[in-house]
């Protein structure tokens, strides 16, 4: 179960990086990263 979750967290914070990367550009993209790596 906790392989499994962890595989899903990482596919939706990939998603979620490049959602934003179409809607708010590069540098909100760099933003995003540096805040996913802190969590």
């Amino acid at each position: 179960m906790g392989e499994a979750m962890a595989r899903v967290f990482k596919l939706s914070k990939l998603n979620m990086s490049q959602m934003l990367a179409r809607v708010g550009g590069r540098r909100k993209l760099n933003h995003t990263i540096k805040l996913l790596i802190d969590i």
